[in-house]
């Protein structure tokens, strides 16, 4: 994850172009980092890279 002040370099085609978006689900960190480069999307549940689909399961329990 990018830290306050650091550029972020998309995995897939090397852009500096990412959003990232912050929440807490089921008092885990949940980060969504997104390409407007190349629109590819990562997942990362507390450090580590997760599928959609885990949390959209998550977020479905609520």
């Amino acid at each position: 994850m990018g830290e306050e002040g650091s550029e972020m370099k998309c995995p897939v085609c090397n852009e500096s172009t990412i959003v990232e978006v912050k929440l807490m689900l089921d008092s885990s960190l949940v980060v969504m980092q997104s390409c407007s480069g190349c629109d590819s999307r990562r997942w990362i549940k507390d450090g580590d890279e997760v599928a959609v689909e885990g949390i959209l399961e998550a977020a479905s329990r609520r």
